[in-house]
């Protein structure tokens, strides 16, 4: 075999000759976004790497010279040590017989019988009578349950159960019934199998997945470590970043494989995928609880144009509790938000971002993998590409669990060139005004209606039936940027189609009596 102990191991994973063949409109898009910026930082030097095929078993070491700085004073969790389905609190023969057969009984403290047939099933009410016909169908011998009868005393009593007063999802407790005074609370976290494994567990390096990671950062080393860190540090502590990473490259690129990747680090319980219908729901409550990894996939227009949807997901990628309402019930205290934040787009207008925004950090993918020269990576065909990538799952967990986290940089948002354009397109003066017509926004036309009362009348008027009007929107661009008081209306109409040409291209423009847009 021979000898790479002189290698980085970035030199497995990044190649030239795949850098190369992915460079792709991704690279045009932002280059052209970010022409009028001035005064950049210099793009961090994009390393190219060759890759070497390997079967080098890994023990956990050699990672030291890859990171400055890292943190090792935070114990990680061992969830090895996790206790599933404990829900026995007696010895009562048919409580065994059950838990041996993979189900459990339990008691709400609403006076309500709990029954599961399996581990991974959910509790679902039963009456005293439906419990004793299905633990009997589970543990092949006839069960009564509850008060009996005059001829036949109970076999499983009331006092024999597990009383639970309440649920949540706690990563800290190794069980999943935990004792809270009298009663129990159940934790509604269940730790995957790549969880579960043993950090020093010998292992492959897992090139293939490491090799996404890196075409998701178009090749750059930086970025590269700062990813994995950033998965790293969630997927060994399980406590969330206050740092959302925004992914946003070509269709095809990986994202999506990418998060199917994570799913199966985490557990696909835990895992969501979050689209326009479901952000623009008023239960997002019911979303968000119980879960560890949301991805955030393409945010239409109006919601991250929406004021309150923008702080909604401000508040689900910093804040530790969030007001969502769930679907059937009252808002009677805050959900806990566990769930790491992972927002993907092709489009290159991705989020609205503040200046000294200290919540994302943005990236640009490389191309899509199906590209003639990467090929799903030298496998030609993206099922066996996938068939890759779930073998290399315990490797990568492994990989991750053994990564020199540095905590410093885990809640630290990079202000790369591309966040920088999303921040100068959120506060351009077009695309503020885009803004505000296609969200309605009639506090933003204020300025409007003290200069001239009539035209504002009109855009209101208009809103109502979902358009506006050509004649109206000069007027009221110039009343919100009088220094733009010489343009003229097909050089404003010009500007509105470069930005949003979907809405604002002649080609969509109506008339009856006059010009119009549908907003």
């Amino acid at each position: 075999m021979n000898n790479y102990t002189d290698i980085s191991f970035e030199d497995y994973i990044m190649a030239d000759e795949i850098k190369d063949s992915t460079k792709n409109s991704n690279d045009d898009i932002v280059q052209k976004e970010m022409e009028d910026l001035e005064n950049l930082d210099e793009n961090i030097e994009k390393q190219k790497m060759e890759v070497l095929s390997t079967d080098i078993i890994c023990d956990g070491s050699g990672f030291q010279n890859l990171i400055e700085k890292i943190d090792t004073s935070e114990p990680a969790p061992d969830f090895s040590k996790y206790k599933f389905n404990n829900f026995r609190v007696s010895d009562n023969e048919y409580l065994v017989k059950l838990e041996n057969a993979g189900g459990a009984l339990i008691i709400s403290d609403d006076g309500e019988l709990m029954l599961r047939s399996s581990p991974d099933a959910d509790f679902k009410k039963v009456t005293p009578d439906k419990a004793s016909i299905v633990i009997s169908k589970l543990i092949g011998e006839h069960v009564v349950v509850g008060r009996g009868s005059k001829d036949r005393s109970p076999d499983i009593k009331y006092e024999d159960l597990m009383l639970i007063s309440a649920s949540d999802i706690d990563t800290n407790e190794m069980a999943e019934f935990n004792q809270d005074g009298n009663t129990y609370k159940m934790n509604k976290f269940k730790p995957s199998e790549a969880l579960m494994l043993d950090k020093n567990t010998p292992y492959k390096k897992p090139i293939y997945s490491l090799k996404l990671i890196a075409h998701l950062v178009n090749y750059n080393k930086d970025r590269f470590h700062y990813l994995v860190n950033w998965l790293a540090y969630m997927f060994v502590f399980l406590s969330k970043s206050q740092v959302a990473v925004v992914l946003r490259g070509v269709q095809g690129s990986g994202k999506g494989v990418f998060f199917n990747l994570i799913s199966s680090l985490f557990g696909k319980k835990y895992c969501f995928t979050v689209g326009n219908k479901t952000l623009k729901s008023q239960f997002l409550g019911s979303v968000f609880e119980f879960k560890l990894f949301i991805n955030i996939n393409e945010m239409s227009h109006d919601i991250k144009s929406n004021k309150e949807n923008k702080n909604s997901l401000k508040e689900l990628v910093t804040d530790p509790e969030f007001a969502g309402e769930k679907k059937y019930e009252n808002i009677s205290k805050p959900i806990k938000l566990t769930a790491q934040i992972l927002i993907t787009s092709n489009e290159a207008y991705i989020l609205e971002i503040e200046p000294e925004d200290r919540r994302y950090t943005v990236f640009s993918t490389a191309g899509n993998i199906s590209n003639e020269k990467c090929n799903f990576f030298g496998f030609g065909d993206f099922k066996v590409f996938q068939r890759q990538l779930e073998s290399e799952l315990p490797n990568l967990a492994l990989y991750l669990k053994n990564y020199p986290i540095d905590t410093s940089l885990v809640n630290k948002a990079l202000n790369t060139p591309e966040k920088k354009a999303l921040v100068k397109g959120t506060n351009d003066r077009f695309k503020l005004f885009i803004n505000a017509l296609l969200t309605q926004d009639i506090e933003y036309l204020e300025p409007l209606k003290a200069k001239d009362s009539i035209i504002y009348a009109n855009v209101v008027s208009g809103f109502k039936k979902g358009r506006i009007y050509q004649r109206d929107m000069l007027p009221a661009f110039i009343a919100m940027n009088p220094s733009d008081f010489a343009m003229s209306t097909q050089a404003l109409l010009d500007k509105l189609e470069i930005y949003e040409p979907t809405k604002f291209s002649r080609e969509l423009r109506k008339k009856s009596s006059e010009y119009y847009f549908n907003l």
